[in-house]
Parts: structure tokens; sequence; C-alpha cells
């Protein structure tokens, strides 16, 4: 039996494999997810572990990396609607969004599972709760805002994390959530590149991305929790390259180097760099795009 979709309850349809996992989407709202589900306690032990060096590249002086044009947009937002606000940064890793949110006036706090950092993060001086936010020690209803940057998209049950975001927010508090867009012409038309030639579609990354969302059925999720869209900012998808190593082709090239799997490979990367430079054209007109960062408030 297929499984349910998360957000309305509709039967999903399979969609593809990737790198041993099976991938699901929802006829209704678009939706699409992992499933099977790994367990939560084996994401944080096996693939968020400090022995996988997940985020190995991270480096403890945070002055001397350069602010994302991702964060400074919604960092800015809140610090305008709460000033001086207490902060707390989900999935903060070594920091660096609590570094430029207090440079803002805010008072950073996070949670990170990954332990090493975690203790990054605390070298710079910020409160941090390493393991799962509903084992943290903040206080509940105590935050003016909560920041979600790439991390919705990772846990195993995204219903079950907002309401956990929520008890941790005053009733006034903003919650911004940063994730991938699959409702945008970069997505699309490259799964429409799976379905018609069999490319691997870069937007499905399991076990790290289980759920791709798009804007309407986020809020629909977000809506439960009576959380209503204040502002919404897009940008671009990652680097041309960063997209063409996630199809995983020159991986499978170098383990069967025959003729038809470098035409293949070549075949793939070429269609690549023309959507991808497609998408460039049309985010001169077109705003929404692959990187949405949507600011909610709840509703009164």
């Amino acid at each position: 039996m297929n499984p349910r979709c998360l957000i309305d309850g509709e039967e999903a349809v399979f969609l593809l494999k990737k790198d041993g996992y099976d991938e699901y989407i929802c006829p209704k709202c678009s939706l699409s997810f992992v499933h099977p589900q790994p367990k939560a306690e084996w994401l944080r032990d096996e693939v968020y572990s400090l022995e996988s060096g997940y985020q190995r590249n991270k480096v403890v002086d945070l002055s001397k990396e350069k602010e994302s044009k991702r964060y400074g947009r919604p960092l800015d937002y809140m610090a305008k609607h709460k000033p001086n606000g207490l902060f707390l940064d989900v999935g903060c890793s070594s920091g660096q969004v609590m570094y430029w949110a207090n440079k803002r006036g805010l008072n950073p706090s996070g949670v990170e599972i990954n332990k090493r950092t975690a203790d990054m993060a605390r070298e710079n001086g910020f409160p941090v709760f390493n393991g799962f936010l509903k084992d943290s020690n903040f206080s509940k209803n105590s935050f003016d805002t909560a920041f979600l940057g790439d991390v919705i998209e990772h846990v195993n049950n995204p219903r079950e994390f907002i309401g956990e975001v929520k008890s941790f927010i005053k009733p006034d508090g903003l919650v911004v959530i940063s994730t991938p867009n699959v409702n945008c012409f970069w997505s699309k038309t490259t799964l429409w590149l799976y379905r018609i030639f069999n490319i691997p579609w870069t937007s499905a990354t399991p076990p790290y991305h289980l759920f791709q969302f798009s804007y309407e059925n986020l809020n629909i999720l977000m809506n439960e929790f009576d959380f209503k869209p204040e502002k919404v900012f897009y940008l671009p998808p990652p680097s041309l390259m960063y997209e063409i190593g996630s199809l995983h082709l020159y991986k499978e090239y170098k383990n069967n180097k025959t003729i038809k799997n470098w035409l293949y490979m070549m075949f793939a990367f070429g269609l690549y760099t023309v959507v991808y430079g497609l998408n460039w054209i049309k985010f001169v007109f077109i705003k929404k795009d692959f990187q949405m960062t949507v600011v909610y408030s709840l509703n009164k």
C-alpha cells in the first residue's frame, strides 16, 4: 500500500528511486517525500554525526565567513519587527546565523544535533543545546523569533517538528523557514528531464532531504498551527557545479567507463547547463525561484 501524504492525507504515488531510497509524490498538493522514513536517531548517529564528517568545512572563527545572501534579508526583517528579541536558531550548526543575528541586536540561542558544530557555536559564546529540539532545556513560549534554516526538509516528521517549534515561541512570535521550493522552474524542469530522459532529479537528495516542499503546501502545513505567511524571499538554486555533482553520474562513469555512459553523462550535463542558464534569465523577470525563505506570524 502506498504511503499517505503528510499534509492532506492523499495516497501518494511512486515518483523515483535515488541512492537506494524511494521517493513518492502527492497528486493533490505535490509534496514529495522519502518512504519509508529513516528514524531520527539513525539520522543523528549516522548521517549528521561527528564520525560521518557532516559539515566538516565549518570554522570556529565566524568573523571569517561571509554573510549568506539567503539569510541577510530575513534577519533584517526579524531585527526590524522584533528588535533585541530572543532568537532561536534550530539546526544552528557552528553558529553562523546566530553570529549575524547578534550583529543585528538579536539575542540568539541554538539547537544542534551535531556535537562538533554545536561545540564550535559554544566557543563563540552562544548558548547551544546539543540534541533534538523537543529535549532542549529552553523555556517554552519564551522566544520572539525562531529560525529554521535548511532544517524542515531534513526532519522525518515535519508536522510534529512545527508543533515543537511553536511551543517555544511567544504568542506574537515569528517563525522563519528556509527550504527549497520544488514548485519553481528549476525543479519542475529538471523533474521532466528525469521523466523523459531518466536523468536523476537533483532536487531529491536522500537521506538528507526527506521532504520536498513548495510555497503552497508549506503554507497548508503552517496554517494547521495558526501560522500565516508575512513575507517570502527567493533565491536561485546552488551553483551549476553543485547541481551537476548531485546527479552522481560522474561517479557512475568512473565505476563503469564505457562510451555509452560517457555520452549519457555529457548529454545530462549539457541539458542541465541549458536549463540552469534559462533559470537565470527567468529570474530577471520572475522572482519566484528554487530557494525560498518564508516569514510566518501567528494568527491572533
